[in-house]
């Protein structure tokens, strides 16, 4: 295996008041059998001091100096310019294609030395393209308390984790559940992050919550929150809202009609996130659990139907005698089709008949076949069919007396305030 140190070089190398700079110091750490200099035209009396300093300590390595305007040759102030930074290093590493072999070459960088444009182009670049590289800042005797460690190695990832946190943020404003709980879960457990904690984990919590709705896990609606801890210091607007979702699941895993109203909620992030026809399957789906759930509340489980409760049931509801409905069991029947469903409960509930009749089933039945369309005919649905969609999900949540779905707050403008909240914390 060898042992392979990419630095930079400044105008302090190689040695800044008798002590070694960030390529000589990260040298004598690392031992290296190859050393790659990135070099500027700036600093080219450094750069060759640099060359005679290491060449005296470690005559058997293989140095190579790289300048910075012939990577990148005619763009002017390269090296303050990141973007130019960023190409000239990742034409660097693949000018050096042996320092992508990690099973032949282990890599040591610094990036102390140089313009702080540098360091931060060139860590990033090793970052993508060198994964397994070790990352070293040195430090001069007077920037440190600690003598010990004037050679310290350090996670890159940190330049990039106040971003990663933003991201969690954002995602879920949006109401996108998975987003959210994906760039939460790798950095949640941070030892001492530049932000709060809890606020982000309460974030996490709030994603998987609403993402094992999205996938009808509903039992674990509450397990999300199960670790996460209440106090003064949330905040007593926060603190409540807290406990307003806690308890909003807790009722969705014990009232058929909330859960409905829920997965209507979901519909409405699932199209906001994944486009209109995702949404309008959702909401298809939605509408039918909302059905089955008012259905199921006035003593009629449409999946056991017994045969006494289908006695004096007009013909025209359930569209076929009641001896050609599917029997599970001798005198006990599924009623299939969210069209028999409805007309159904229309027929036992004089507040849902009067919705059925003012138009709530038209506009189901307009969705049932936009879902219809999308699963069986590969078309996708329309924005406007989406937010037909939508709009008949409030409607038919007030007639079977579910709480309304575009006010709860697992809708995006609810968790856009909460998340307004969560970003306040300090």
């Amino acid at each position: 295996m060898s042992r392979v140190l990419l630095a930079t070089i400044g105008r302090r190398d190689p040695f800044d008041g008798g002590e070694p700079t960030g390529p000589l110091r990260a040298a004598r750490h690392w031992r290296p059998d190859a050393i790659i200099l990135l070099s500027t035209r700036g600093v080219a009396e450094q750069t060759e001091a640099t060359r005679t300093a290491l060449s005296a300590e470690f005559p058997s390595a293989d140095l190579v100096v790289e300048v910075l305007e012939d990577l990148k040759p005619n763009i002017p102030d390269a090296v303050v310019d990141i973007g130019a930074l960023l190409q000239a290093g990742r034409a660097l590493v693949f000018r050096h294609r042996r320092l992508l072999d990690p099973a032949s070459n282990e890599v040591a960088v610094c990036f102390t030395s140089g313009t702080p444009q540098e360091g931060i182009a060139m860590t990033l670049v090793t970052r993508s393209l060198l994964p397994g590289a070790h990352h070293f800042q040195a430090l001069a005797p007077r920037d440190s308390s600690d003598p010990a460690r004037l050679l310290r190695e350090f996670d890159p990832d940190v330049l990039v984790h106040l971003e990663a946190r933003d991201r969690v943020f954002a995602a879920l404003a949006r109401g996108d559940a998975r987003g959210a709980a994906a760039a939460a879960e790798p950095i949640v457990g941070l030892h001492g992050p530049p932000w709060n904690a809890v606020a982000l984990g309460i974030t996490l919590a709030l994603a998987r919550a609403l993402r094992a709705a999205e996938d009808f896990r509903r039992q674990e609606l509450t397990t999300p929150f199960a670790w996460v801890a209440q106090g003064k210091k949330l905040g007593e607007e926060l603190q409540q809202r807290l406990a307003d979702y806690r308890q909003w699941f807790e009722r969705c895993q014990s009232d058929d009609l909330a859960w409905g109203a829920e997965l209507a909620a979901s519909a409405i992030r699932v199209g906001a996130v994944s486009g209109p026809t995702m949404g309008v399957i959702a909401a298809a789906i939605a509408s039918e659990v909302l059905i089955a759930a008012r259905l199921r509340q006035l003593g009629h489980d449409p999946e056991r139907l017994r045969r006494s409760q289908l006695d004096g049931v007009p013909p025209e509801v359930l569209e076929q005698p009641v001896d050609e409905l599917r029997e599970l069991a001798p005198g006990l029947y599924r009623l299939e089709g969210a069209q028999r469903r409805s007309r159904l409960l229309a027929h036992l509930d004089r507040r849902y008949r009067d919705a059925f009749d003012s138009g709530v089933e038209d506009a189901r039945e307009k969705v049932a076949r936009a879902r219809n369309q999308a699963v069986h005919q590969g078309q996708p649905a329309s924005e406007g069919e989406l937010k037909s969609a939508l709009a008949m999900l409030d409607l038919l949540a007030d007639a079977v007396g579910a709480p309304i779905p575009s006010k709860l707050l697992t809708t995006p403008p609810q968790l856009e305030r909460f998340v307004s909240l969560l970003r306040s914390l300090r």
